[in-house]
């Protein structure tokens, strides 16, 4: 059985007195009554929107107490209810809009039992006015919500409550084909913007009961996967130096970096402000691949935390594609502003944190490694300088440091990646024993130039 849908909209449109689809223009008689009836036409949508008549009647008892008396029925773009003075001000902005501009109007209308039980009429008025209106114009294509201005009014005086709303450009906010602004010609209204409006007006309407503990949800898995990539955090996986691979690629993705922003500059690199010049794509390319690597391993907890957050982000999908089939809205759900907000924002942590600990990494290695005793440091020349001496009585290699490396990323012998691990491990704790030795030492030789106490008698 088909359901009834909750949301119906409807609209129509005059266009504004210079457009050039205006037919009106073409011919002088027609064009002075096309502007007195355009006129006539905004006058008489401010008295039927604000009649008071037509007030939703649970609104009057809400508003009975606080509602001031020169208050009309017509709500404005900061939600608040206009003044008589206000709507005189909307209708002086209309008329001197339609020179240019076209007028839309539009009707949500709403089954009555559901949109009862699942919001109470202020808030509905709220979130028309500062969330779905504004999300609407921008799907329509204006750019400034500065350069518009719109109003509506909620009526209760036939069988379904229903929003009346009207808007117009106060100046050139529509971006044609070559990125210039200018007035938006069409009047008509596309399916997939009027699927738009009525599909954030239920989203919007249905948030509380359906959306929240479902965006509730995603919000933690995500919060949790974040957790591998945040550096404070005992599971951050990029600190998982034992991987010599990673490591490399790390260094060699820090080394771009520092050379796409300079070497002395401190502060964080964001990804998504990387220009894509050859240097901007050498470092994108990598850092994806670094990803791609982490998340490689299906046995591990990064990669079931991110099969969570795809689950969550499906379920949220799945709620969006039922409650469109429930009210006839043919639409690609999987376009929802908020699933790729959501996929762009994790994406984007990641990307942030690979990047920075990569940059980190690499002044790391190039100061480098502080011990725990000892504020001096450990180069990577200085590491691989001990590996190669510790083996310089059993290889007569010229370059031991090249053979090192290759060894372990063009060996496939596990053994041999075993033991160069070991000898690294040992490396770095004979280094480490010469330092404190050398602090100690350096310490006791001034202990012995100091002079000798001597006791004097008063």
């Amino acid at each position: 059985m088909t359901k009834t849908p909750r949301i119906i909209f409807k609209s129509k449109y005059f266009y504004g007195y210079n457009n050039p689809d205006n037919i009106a223009k073409k011919n002088l008689p027609k064009e002075e009554y096309y502007k007195e009836q355009l006129t006539q036409n905004i006058l008489n949508m401010t008295d039927y929107y604000s009649d008071k008549e037509k007030r939703v009647v649970n609104m009057i008892s809400y508003y009975m107490g606080s509602r001031q008396e020169e208050n009309v029925n017509m709500v404005l773009e900061n939600g608040k209810y206009a003044t008589e003075k206000d709507v005189k001000k909307l209708e002086k902005d209309f008329i001197k809009a339609i020179e240019n501009s076209n007028l839309w109007q539009g009707i949500l209308s709403f089954d009555n039992d559901w949109l009862n039980q699942k919001i109470e009429i202020k808030e509905l008025e709220q979130l028309i006015a500062k969330e779905v209106l504004p999300k609407f114009l921008k799907k329509c294509g204006f750019e400034d919500m500065k350069k518009m201005r719109y109003c509506f009014s909620l009526h209760g005086n036939t069988d379904n409550i229903h929003i009346h709303l009207a808007f117009v450009e106060l100046a050139p906010n529509y971006k044609n084909r070559d990125g210039k602004l200018m007035y938006r010609r069409k009047g008509q209204f596309t399916e997939e913007e009027k699927n738009f409006i009525k599909n954030e007006t239920l989203i919007a309407i249905e948030r509380k009961t359906l959306v929240t503990p479902k965006i509730m949800e995603l919000n933690q898995d995500i919060e949790h996967l974040k957790t591998f990539f945040n550096p404070k955090e005992k599971n951050f996986i990029l600190k998982d130096s034992k991987n010599l691979l990673m490591e490399e690629k790390m260094f060699q993705l820090g080394l771009l970096v520092q050379q796409y922003r300079g070497i002395k500059e401190s502060k964080k690199v964001k990804y998504g402000s990387i220009k894509n010049n050859k240097l901007g794509k050498e470092i994108k390319l990598l850092t994806k691949d670094i990803k791609e690597s982490l998340f490689q391993d299906k046995t591990s907890e990064l990669y079931h935390k991110q099969l969570e957050v795809k689950e969550s982000l499906k379920k949220l999908n799945d709620l969006y594609q039922k409650l469109n089939e429930d009210n006839h809205i043919e639409t690609k759900v999987k376009n929802n502003e908020l699933i790729l907000t959501k996929e762009k924002y994790i994406d984007n942590y990641i990307m942030n944190a690979i990047i920075n600990h990569a940059l980190f990494r690499t002044n790391q290695v190039q100061n480098v490694v502080k011990t725990k005793d000892t504020k001096e440091r450990i180069t990577l020349d200085d590491l691989l300088q001990e590996v190669a001496f510790q083996n310089s009585k059993k290889f007569s290699q010229t370059n031991y440091k090249v053979q090192i490396l290759n060894n372990y990323f063009y060996n496939s012998d596990r053994k041999s990646r075993y033991r160069l691990n070991y000898e690294m491990q040992r490396a770095v704790k004979h280094i480490n024993n010469e330092m404190e030795q050398s602090a100690k030492d350096f310490h006791e030789l001034f202990e012995n130039d100091s002079p000798k106490k001597t006791s004097i008698n008063i």
